[in-house]
């Protein structure tokens, strides 16, 4: 009877191998992301292993595990996701459920960029990761990407980074913050950053005659598009790799009359004022080819016929040419009297003392770098004509050296007269009646008779004799050649009187004229006036060209 018992009692507990049923245990029902969550899966069976099988969310997260006194299970969280319900089961009876809340260390990161929009090259760019922490220091790491490819070498704990944009920093942005010690890693959302151009590169313009012509004015121009409002350029222009002198604030480089060494390779650079972003142009190549010289024109101020002791100036101009030309002035044709480069298209040369070496034949010639050989200019003659005193003047001394002439010959007749006792008699002229004044000859009196005493002293002794008993005054104008005569202008006139016995004496050596018989009555001293002649220059004018004045007789005293 108790053997029946004991079957009867061991076979129910046989069909119901676990005793007490299953029971989940879990630690903490709440933990942190990269923590430790720690469940236990309890039953009883003395008897058999049971399979044993964890859940969440009635997902199985292990594969079935033999245990007979139940089954524990560690799971390392990493993120807030991992939350829900827990649950496990042995020899398919189900434990109870368990409600397991994962809370986040830190927030999913968020990329930042500032400016967020309309980022410009040159402007500062900056990324930021930003997280929000749930738990205290958890030592984060941060690492920035671009397009997959880290931007640093090694993680940060500085969660933003800051640099220069540029046309070739725009790309897709991620950041990652990582908590190393949890092994908890976020990765934020893509961000797309596309930096803008602040200006367009920069296009090199050359203004230049048609013909490319040294001369001409060269402009230089600067083209850029500005794309960021209220930007500042300053401009470089350079020539072969050599900076030119420009204001840099001008687009614009003019060059007035570009010369050949101004021929070269140009280019232009744009740089922002507030940045250091800078472009640079496209090449240039300028060739400047020289203009030929024109066929130059003499001119010769103030005439072709100078005055001898004036000033002239001798003018060779031309009306284009590359510059410089070289300008040469020539006399009679083989002489060179000076020569000069100049950029001017005209150069003087001056005479600052004309004289008889003066007369010649001028002229001049130009050549520059595209002309060869010189050209000619036309030929100029000049002559030098000498000074002279008009026949204003002359007239206007005669009357003085007249009466000058008359007083001193009446105080030589007077003074004869009284040494001889003689009574103050009047004498008359040798002419042909007693009512008639004689008339002198006209014929040219030398200039040896007339202009200088001395040449007197080849007449005869009865002529020059002071003892005689008539004398006669000659009065020349002429002009001075001898230095004693003059004073330091050489056009000076000046008079010679001369005291003769009147019955051999002739004017200008003609005594003939005065060898006729004496007349009844006639005195026996005369003054006569010689022929006043009008000397030019020195007296190189032929004789038969002088202006020979009228003879003229002292009048009788009473």
């Amino acid at each position: 009877m108790k053997s029946l018992c004991l079957l009867l009692i061991l076979v129910p507990m046989t069909h119901h191998w676990i005793i007490g049923g299953v029971t989940l245990n879990v630690d903490r029902s709440s933990v942190y992301e990269g923590d430790n969550l720690h469940l236990e899966c309890q039953y009883l069976n003395i008897f058999s292993k049971e399979v044993v099988t964890f859940y969440k969310d009635k997902i199985p997260i292990t594969t079935g595990v033999r245990a007979n006194l139940g089954q524990r299970l560690r799971i390392k969280v990493h993120s807030s996701k991992e939350s829900g319900f827990y649950q496990c089961t042995a020899d398919k009876e189900e434990s109870n459920i368990v409600y397991v809340t994962v809370q986040e260390l830190f927030s999913t990161p968020t990329l930042r960029a500032e400016p967020a929009t309309d980022v410009f090259e040159g402007q500062r760019l900056k990324v930021a990761c930003r997280v929000a922490r749930s738990a205290g220091d958890i030592g984060l790491q941060y690492s920035f990407y671009r397009d997959g490819t880290p931007l640093d070498f090694h993680a940060s704990s500085v969660g933003e980074r800051t640099g220069v944009a540029s046309l070739q920093v725009s790309g897709s942005y991620h950041c990652e913050a990582d908590a190393p010690r949890r092994a908890v890693l976020k990765r934020s959302a893509g961000v797309h950053i596309a930096v803008k151009q602040a200006f367009s590169k920069p296009t090199l313009k050359v203004e230049l005659g048609a013909r490319s012509l040294t001369g001409q004015q060269l402009k230089l121009t600067c083209v850029v598009q500005i794309f960021r409002p209220s930007l500042s350029l300053r401009y470089t222009f350079s020539k072969d790799s050599q900076a030119l002198d420009a204001a840099p604030r001008e687009s614009s480089y003019v060059l007035e009359g570009a010369r050949t060494n101004d021929s070269g390779v140009y280019n232009c650079e744009a740089k922002a004022v507030d940045s250091k972003v800078k472009k640079l142009s496209n090449q240039v190549l300028v060739t400047l080819r020289r203009i030929p010289v024109s066929k130059p024109e003499l001119i010769v101020q103030p005439g072709d016929k100078l005055t001898e002791g004036d000033t002239a100036s001798i003018t060779c101009s031309v009306s284009n040419g590359s510059s410089p030309i070289t300008y040469t002035f020539h006399k009679n044709f083989n002489k060179e009297l000076h020569s000069e480069t100049s950029n001017l298209t005209r150069i003087t040369y001056g005479i600052s003392k004309v004289n008889e070496s003066s007369e010649g034949n001028y002229s001049c010639s130009v050549t520059n770098d595209g002309t060869k050989p010189f050209l000619q200019s036309n030929v100029v003659t000049v002559a030098v004509v000498a000074h002279s005193y008009t026949l204003a003047k002359a007239t206007t001394a005669l009357p003085l050296l007249l009466i000058s002439a008359a007083i001193v010959a009446l105080a030589f007749v007077k003074l004869r007269k009284k040494s001889r006792g003689n009574s103050a008699d009047v004498c008359t002229s040798q002419g042909e009646g007693t009512g008639d004044r004689p008339r002198p000859s006209r014929e040219e009196t030398s200039a040896s008779d007339v202009g200088h005493p001395a040449a007197r002293s080849n007449q005869s002794d009865a002529d020059t004799e002071t003892d005689a008993n008539v004398f006669y005054s000659v009065i020349a104008v002429t002009t001075s050649t001898n230095a004693a005569d003059t004073e330091t202008d050489a056009n000076v006139f000046y008079s010679v009187i001369a005291v003769t016995n009147s019955t051999n004496a002739g004017i200008g050596g003609d005594a003939s004229r005065w060898d006729q018989p004496k007349q009844e009555g006639q005195a026996d001293y005369s003054v006569s006036y010689a022929a006043l002649r009008h000397g030019k220059n020195g007296g190189d004018l032929p004789r038969d060209q002088l202006d020979e004045g009228r003879i003229y007789e002292n009048l009788p005293r009473n």
